[in-house]
């Protein structure tokens, strides 16, 4: 089966739920929330030329991937890409 010209993609990131919980809003680590939002935009932005994107959350944590396999229930993709931002938790795929 061939895809449409532009499929429509579930485009979902993954990152650490700890970059949220812990380390991630003051000191060293204190950028890094902005930076991964800005990866995935930036990353988004080349593929909508030639897919089209479901808006999804990045996911870090079991809430919100149960809310991302909510939306893509309701939705007819013809691909899903599941693409890790940083390091992160196995469970949030595996679950």
């Amino acid at each position: 089966m061939a895809l449409p010209s532009r499929p429509k993609v579930g485009l979902v990131f993954f990152t650490a739920e700890w970059f949220e919980e812990v380390g991630a809003k003051k000191g060293y680590y204190q950028k890094l929330p902005k930076l991964i939002d800005e990866g995935a935009s930036r990353i988004k932005e080349i593929l909508k030329g030639s897919l089209n994107i479901i808006p999804l959350p990045i996911v870090n944590s079991k809430e919100k991937a149960s809310k991302v396999v909510e939306i893509l229930k309701g939705e007819r993709v013809d691909l899903l890409i599941l693409c890790y931002l940083t390091w992160g938790e196995d469970r949030l795929i595996l679950e």
